[in-house]
């Protein structure tokens, strides 16, 4: 989802304070909708035969009429990390201070004849946390991805350009929960009961709903 009314809900006019609570409710009421700019999951770096991944509606391949299957790779924690200052996003409207967090490299599942060359680069931060009345852990998450598509001959003869470039800013909300308890996303599964990023990296699986985040 690109919403650009995300700004105000995030800091209003007039004040100083940016209110992480009113934007994370926000992309709760979006989430339950459907209404997404991507899903990602994160894999355990304790489980070697996972994968990570990522899919975007707003990444589609032109000939399937379907999103490209993206990876995540080569993940990377980091015990300070800063997002780009480019694109302009909301994220960065009031930025949070460098935090724990983990960067990555992003490429295509699999390529193939239509693709020349295809990459990218992902960085995840968690900006707020909140333990509800109910007990429950809840938090937001900012980011940055970066993913360039160049097409070869037969995309090319086929009318669909040169190829994709993307830069978003985003935020992220961990995936919602279904009926059955398990979360809704790339990988159904139970949610974990430690969450990352208290004072350490990301460092458990991670499954969640990104909004692209534009001023």
């Amino acid at each position: 989802m690109n919403l650009p009314f995300l700004s105000k809900v995030f800091l209003p006019t007039g004040a100083s304070t940016p209110n992480y609570e009113a934007l994370y409710q926000t992309i709760l009421t979006y989430q339950a909708d459907n209404d997404h700019t991507a899903q990602f999951f994160l894999a355990s770096p304790d489980d070697a035969d996972d994968a990570s991944t990522l899919t975007s509606p707003a990444i589609m391949d032109p000939m399937d009429e379907a999103p490209f299957d993206l990876s995540i790779c080569s993940i990377k924690h980091h015990v300070s990390l800063s997002l780009p200052t480019e694109p302009p996003s909301i994220a960065l409207v009031c930025p949070a201070p460098d935090s724990p967090g983990v960067s990555a490299s992003a490429a295509l599942e699999e390529m193939h004849c239509g693709i020349q060359s295809a990459s990218g680069a992902f960085k995840l931060k968690r900006v707020w946390t909140k333990t509800t009345s109910s007990g429950d852990f809840v938090e937001l998450f900012a980011g940055h991805f970066l993913f360039n598509i160049t097409y070869a001959s037969m995309y090319k003869r086929k009318g669909h350009g040169t190829g994709q470039k993307h830069n978003w800013a985003f935020w992220a909300v961990r995936a919602r929960t279904g009926d059955d308890g398990k979360e809704v996303g790339p990988r159904p599964m139970l949610p974990v009961s430690l969450f990352a990023n208290t004072g350490t990296p990301p460092t458990h699986h991670l499954a969640a709903t990104a909004g692209k985040a534009k001023v």
